[in-house]
């Protein structure tokens, strides 16, 4: 219920916090579906980055909560990197994924203002364009040793011939 306080002539509402633990589950869910913090708010009704940010100190649980569907957000975009890099994407544009990967995951995702190309950080190994390419070559290998084949359904065909 809330309480009302008045300091130095202004009345201060006191008013009971929305915030439950159901919460932690739901922007869970959210981030599954690749929703980041504005999705996650919405997916929780929490109307400003203020209270959003203010429940983080408040509960531990929402904020480990808050840092694992960061994790989970930035999964579900990586996979859709891969799967578009790979061409498992009907018209996948390298150039959106590589300005909505620099703007959600800055930490990771570096855009350098003096090259086009995106720089990867991650766990502090830089890789560069071509380290990119060898990297998610030696994943495609990893993953068809365990009997995986991403590139099945002939989505990407292989030709030892090229043509013009």
């Amino acid at each position: 219920m809330p309480t009302s306080v008045e300091v130095e002539g202004e009345l201060i509402t006191n008013r009971q916090s929305k915030y439950n633990s159901d919460m932690c589950t739901k922007i869970i869910d959210a981030a599954t579906k690749g929703k980041h913090i504005t999705g996650m708010m919405l997916a929780i009704n929490c109307k400003s980055k203020a209270t959003w940010y203010k429940w983080q100190e408040e509960h531990p649980e929402f904020k480990e909560a808050v840092e694992y569907s960061k994790h989970i957000s930035q999964g579900f975009y990586e996979e859709l990197g891969l799967l578009g890099t790979t061409g498992q994407i009907k018209n996948f544009s390298a150039t959106t994924y590589a300005l909505i990967m620099n703007n959600k995951f800055k930490e990771d995702y570096i855009r350098s203002a003096s090259s086009p190309n995106t720089e990867i950080t991650y766990n502090h190994i830089e890789l560069s364009p071509e380290e990119t390419t060898r990297k998610i070559a030696q994943l495609i290998e990893k993953f068809k040793g365990l009997g995986l084949n991403i590139m099945e359904g002939n989505l990407i065909e292989h030709d030892s011939q090229t043509t013009d």
